[in-house]
């Protein structure tokens, strides 16, 4: 920046212009983002909250004219079935009522409903032996049982599937199997579900990847999502039969 007093009064008009067509230049850049311009959503920072590219479609909340609805349908074999007696006295004369006389209706009403739920323990126990020879033989553990007390493969993929598909964050997954299931499952060890099952699926996803470039048309996108208060973009590259994350 020159210093002013040096200068004519033509050098400083000429300064002026160039200052004021520098700052037109920052504000244009200023408020470009990814609804007036080529630049991506992640690119327009915290303050700026996405919009949503989706319109309205004018209809009314709930279903549609020409929906057709899901009703309950009875299943052909009950798993219970419970019988509701008759009085054993007839309200009219007082008399008892023979067992000749009861029939059941075939008409039923059925209740669909979840059965008790509990975890269950399984405990893995080996045999040891003695030959006539003198040589001590024992029973082997299963490899996927290496702790004294462990979570087994159905509570893990619980686990994972709550969190990575349902969305739901790792206390409230780690409360839900408790009030569901009865567990007491730590935040770690959700957390140790989820690395383990990215670690299997580590070799699926580098396919799914490698296939991606192979393709003559991708489709690539970005969503916004927080992380706790943290905000951080989810890119998608997909195909018809291909999702990378």
């Amino acid at each position: 920046m020159p210093d002013i007093k040096d200068l004519t009064p033509e050098q400083k008009d000429a300064l002026i212009v160039d200052l004021v067509r520098r700052l037109n230049e920052l504000e244009a850049k200023l408020e470009k983002d990814s609804h007036n311009s080529s630049k991506p959503p992640s690119s327009d920072g915290p303050q700026r909250k996405p919009k949503s590219l989706r319109g309205t479609s004018g209809a009314k909340p709930g279903a549609q004219p020409g929906h057709k609805g899901k009703t309950l349908k009875r299943v052909a074999q009950p798993d219970h079935i419970k019988i509701h007696p008759v009085a054993p006295v007839c309200d009219a004369c007082g008399q008892q009522i023979e067992s000749a006389r009861i029939t059941v209706l075939p008409e039923g009403r059925q209740v669909i409903d979840l059965p008790p739920t509990r975890f269950e323990v399984t405990e893995h126990r080996v045999q040891v032996a003695q030959c006539a020879c003198g040589k001590r033989h024992s029973g082997v553990f299963p490899e996927s049982v290496s702790q004294a007390v462990q979570y087994g493969p159905q509570i893990r993929a619980a686990a994972v599937y709550l969190t990575q598909y349902q969305q739901l964050p790792v206390a409230r997954t780690a409360q839900a199997l408790g009030d569901l299931f009865g567990l007491c499952v730590s935040t770690g060890t959700v957390q140790q579900s989820i690395d383990e099952a990215a670690r299997l699926l580590a070799p699926a996803v580098k396919q799914i990847s490698a296939a991606l470039r192979e393709q003559p048309v991708v489709h690539f996108d970005e969503s916004s999502m927080r992380v706790g208060r943290t905000p951080h973009w989810l890119h998608v590259a997909s195909t018809r039969a291909l999702s990378w994350y």
